[in-house]
């Protein structure tokens, strides 16, 4: 039972015819989408022309009018002040750019000397709640 070669081809050309008609189906819906979409579209435009305005979210307004300009900053004239030891506003801080400064900072002195502060602060709450005991026994 041999396929002749007359059969292949019919068979081949049933399978093309199918795979136009599912082909152009399938073009055919996807037009018909994108239309949709597109009026769609039109309509969200038009309708969203014809609400009210609303007020800006959280007081925009205010903010505008409140900026302040930034300060330019001049590093070099910066860099120049630190080198010759001139306070340049905020001391104790190290700042960001200046890599030899954090290079020499020393962590361990910095943390000993937050605790201290923190003992101090403790022993200085201690004594006055003790003050407190004292006052409400009287």
């Amino acid at each position: 039972m041999a396929t002749t070669a007359a059969e292949k081809s019919f068979q081949l050309q049933m399978q093309m015819r199918q795979n136009t008609e599912e082909m152009s189906s399938f073009l055919k819906d996807m037009s018909e989408w994108t239309k949709e979409v597109a009026k769609k579209d039109e309509t969200l435009l038009k309708s969203n022309k014809s609400e009210p305005a609303l007020p800006p979210v959280r007081n925009q307004t205010n903010k505008k009018k409140k900026k302040k300009k930034k300060k330019e900053v001049n590093f070099k004239e910066l860099e120049q002040l630190e080198k010759e030891g001139k306070d340049t506003g905020e001391k104790g801080k190290i700042k960001g750019y200046d890599y030899r400064a954090w290079d020499k900072f020393d962590v361990d002195a910095a943390l000993k000397e937050m605790d201290g502060e923190e003992k101090k602060n403790d022993n200085v709450e201690e004594e006055g709640e003790g003050e407190e005991e004292e006052e409400e026994y009287e």
